[in-house]
């Protein structure tokens, strides 16, 4: 599901979906009608579908080094900056579809929430949770180290990922052949940003806030 051009999508509902959402102009904007703050009256985006094996949009595609699987929105082009999601409720489903698998390719699998390679992006007041894969959001660098000026504020983030069980993952979680067992909030790599008010959240109690 592509945004149209320099456009503002307001959701109301549920949305199953099996293929990210993905940017692709400057100024595009995703977001519940009215901005709720609670929780329940946040629009809901839901991973109901296991298409790590090349099945949906992104299935065995790469993008700066990063693998399609696992992820809900995608805002890391040349196009995207100013790109924002605000008031949502964000669910990689991983208890439902398992972690991302382990392929042959070198390549991470995608964060929930990938953004970065521009400026100006923000994401605010949203619920972001369970990645399938290692991160729930990633602000990549960008090719030529271009990300900058991002905006993360009043998120609460997690549960995610699981505990690491050396007798089922083996002495290595990062090569566990069930996929990996651990995931962070949040991983920045995007200079002169702003990073206040979130709340990090581990099987549905406060861990921390930052």
């Amino acid at each position: 599901m592509a945004i149209k051009a320099g456009s503002t999508s307001y959701f109301q509902m549920t949305y199953d979906i099996t293929s990210p959402i993905i940017f692709t102009a400057k100024g595009q904007e995703i977001s519940t009608e009215g901005y709720p703050i609670e929780e329940e009256l946040k629009a809901k985006i839901i991973l109901r579908k296991d298409w790590t094996k090349g099945e949906g949009l992104l299935g065995n595609s790469q993008r700066g080094g990063i693998a399609g699987e696992g992820a809900a929105i995608i805002g890391d082009c040349r196009r995207c900056a100013h790109v924002a999601i605000k008031n949502l409720v964000i669910d990689g489903n991983r208890r439902k579809l398992g972690r991302v698998l382990p392929s042959d390719s070198p390549d991470e699998p995608s964060p929930l929430v990938l953004l970065g390679n521009n400026e100006g992006q923000v994401v605010r007041s949203c619920n972001i949770r369970d990645p399938r894969g290692w991160t729930a959001i990633q602000f990549r660098e960008g090719d030529n180290l271009s990300c900058e000026n991002a905006v993360i504020e009043d998120n609460r983030i997690g549960p995610a990922g699981e505990e690491w069980d050396e007798a089922l993952d083996g002495d290595d979680p990062e090569n566990s052949p069930l996929g990996r067992p651990l995931a962070s909030g949040l991983s920045l790599a995007c200079r002169t940003s702003t990073v206040q008010r979130n709340v990090s959240l581990i099987s549905g109690w406060l861990r921390q806030a930052f």
